[in-house]
């Protein structure tokens, strides 16, 4: 879902999932949503990087209804200032990968996208490998 005509820091809202539906298709069940900001360069400085770029409703209607796995998104996300969110996410086993990039480069749909977490023995963040392979 491209960010590049939203105003700075306006999450994505249902009407946005709607539009966006009525564009490319329903969105299939068990995907992953990548948020990419075309020409982030152009779009300025973020104020607040570490916002969850979708909205709360929006998010939870991509969790019940799409059955969505994971959000991927270019800006760091502190889930700890919507702890209904952070809550609806961990209940439905989805998960956010926060500092992906190269999202440019593929299109709108139809990419199969892998999420490879790296090895670890902590209880603690991981880094993981975002491979996306168009169909």
């Amino acid at each position: 879902m491209d960010l590049q005509s939203r105003a700075e820091n306006q999450p994505i809202s249902l009407d946005d999932i709607a539009t966006w539906e009525s564009h490319n298709g329903m969105i299939p069940q068990g995907a992953v949503i990548a948020v990419r900001r075309l020409n982030s360069a152009a779009a300025g400085p973020v104020n607040d990087s570490t916002q969850f770029p979708i909205a709360r409703d929006a998010a939870e209607f991509l969790i019940d209804a799409r059955e969505t796995i994971g959000f991927a998104v270019e800006t760091p996300v502190d889930l700890t200032r919507d702890r209904t969110l952070a809550r609806q996410i961990a209940l439905h086993g989805s998960y956010v990968v926060e500092g992906a990039t190269g999202f440019t480069a593929l299109p709108s749909t139809g990419s199969l996208v892998l999420v490879a977490p790296a090895k670890s023995k902590k209880n603690t963040p991981a880094p993981v490998r975002i491979l996306a392979m168009i169909r």
